[in-house]
């Protein structure tokens, strides 16, 4: 796999680790009905809003995976679904340290 290539896909794995515990968040709210006060949007960035950031963050995590996988010579990665399963755990360790 070409750089380029690993990096999206460690990315891709990244996103997914943001999203699933956004999705979880939204999901317990909605089960106990969140205040009518509050708009759509509000309710989305509040329970969004700390995991964007982070997410952002983590676009700078993949490019520092990619240069520590790079300079370790291990093991190639063959599919993508390597590259996403590296992209997720890192940055799902990294939520658990700074969450």
């Amino acid at each position: 796999m070409s750089d380029v290539e690993l990096y999206l896909w460690f990315v891709v794995g990244i996103v997914f680790s943001v999203i699933v515990p956004i999705v979880a968040k939204w999901l317990r709210a909605a089960q106990k009905k969140a205040l009518p006060s509050a708009s759509f949007l509000q309710q989305v960035w509040g329970i969004a809003g700390p995991y964007v950031k982070i997410a952002v963050a983590s676009l700078i995590v993949g490019f520092v995976l990619l240069a520590m996988y790079r300079s370790g010579g291990g093991k190639a990665i063959e599919a993508w679904y390597q590259a996403f399963l590296y992209g997720y755990a890192w940055d799902s360790t990294l939520q658990k340290i700074t969450l």
